[in-house]
């Protein structure tokens, strides 16, 4: 999976939109946008940033195998896992799971 697909889903499990990404990251919602797309390389620097809104590691996001598995904390209350394959699953603090894919 591609970098700029790692950094999305990150972005859309927490419930952020990339206005609120750019904003945390002093970026315009254009340039976030174009990393997001991948219309753009990504330095280290700004990845370690993006990895720190996430609450992630930048290792997690540069990881080279396609099944990283990625622990998040969901802003409704809820943790997350998801896989960087095809599918992705949300376990919920009251027992629910919500499938992505």
């Amino acid at each position: 999976m591609p970098i700029h697909e790692k950094i999305r889903l990150p972005r859309q499990v927490k419930g952020l939109t990339q206005e609120e990404v750019a904003d945390k990251l002093n970026l315009s919602v254009n340039g976030y946008g174009k990393i997001e797309r991948g219309d753009c390389d990504i330095n280290l620097t700004r990845l370690e940033q993006i990895a720190n809104v996430f609450d992630v590691e930048a290792i997690e996001l540069l990881g080279t195998v396609d099944k990283n598995v990625f622990n998040l904390t969901c802003t409704s209350s809820c943790t997350t896992a998801f896989s960087t394959s095809k599918s992705y699953l949300i376990t919920c603090m009251k027992g629910q799971d919500i499938q992505l894919t």
